[in-house]
């Protein structure tokens, strides 16, 4: 579902409907569960393997980020842009999700991203 709001909605539509704010303070406290938490992040992430489509790292988030406000976790979204590889230059994006110290979605090279929009 998040995959195709992302298609048809503004992005600020989705993230009210998320109840996700710009800030950070209360998603980097530790989560009451931290092991509920990490299963989230697994669930979310085996399931983005096994879609007929691709579901890149913003719908993973976001979808993660659903899933621990439903369980009343904290949560942390951040989107960050790097320069692309080359020869194609440019700029690439990535989004993860972390709850408390640990990254649940999009840990993968996530280090090499500028972090330019923070939601939690």
């Amino acid at each position: 579902l998040l995959r195709v709001a992302l298609l048809l909605l503004p992005f600020r539509r989705i993230a009210s409907f998320l109840h996700l704010s710009a800030g950070d303070e209360r998603a980097k406290q530790a989560p009451a569960s931290p092991a509920a938490a990490e299963r989230v992040g697994w669930a979310v992430r085996a399931a983005a393997k096994r879609t007929p489509w691709k579901s890149a790292c913003l719908v993973q988030a976001l979808t993660a980020a659903a899933l621990l406000h439903r369980r009343n976790l904290p949560a942390i979204l951040y989107v960050g842009v790097a320069k692309a590889p080359e020869p194609f230059g440019g700029m690439t994006a990535h989004a993860w999700l972390a709850c408390g110290d640990r990254i649940l979605t999009g840990a993968h090279d996530h280090e090499r991203y500028r972090v330019i929009s923070v939601l939690s």
